[in-house]
């Protein structure tokens, strides 16, 4: 989060609250108030959801990120399935992300922009 208090640590770190990854589903990288995603297991949430139902990955992030800001919690994820698709859903006013293709084109975005979803 952007203007933190120097010496924080977040949820970046643990698995499946700020980070995860499954070869089955997808890889989810979090940022944003690390206690919520922490007591809610944001990004194993996310492989869950398109494991046990069938979720697309656009569907389960933006679900998860929703309920995180009903929780009171704020931030974003960046994802990807196996089949190369992602989501980067966000509940704050900007949240820093890029990715780059298989072609070579980067992309790199802090506001609410609109990406190709593939």
């Amino acid at each position: 989060m952007t203007g933190k208090t120097p010496g924080r640590v977040g949820d970046s770190a643990i698995i499946g609250a700020g980070t995860y990854a499954d070869n089955a589903t997808c890889a989810v990288s979090a940022t944003g108030h690390g206690e919520f995603f922490m007591r809610y297991g944001i990004a194993f949430e996310i492989a869950a959801r398109l494991r046990h139902a069938g979720q697309p990955l656009q569907q389960a992030a933006e679900a998860v990120v929703e309920a995180l800001a009903e929780f009171g919690g704020r931030g974003g994820v960046v994802a990807v399935d196996r089949s190369g698709a992602l989501a980067l859903p966000f509940n704050t006013a900007g949240m820093y992300r890029g990715y780059v293709r298989a072609d070579g084109a980067i992309h790199t975005a802090i506001w609410d922009e609109p990406y190709l979803l593939g």
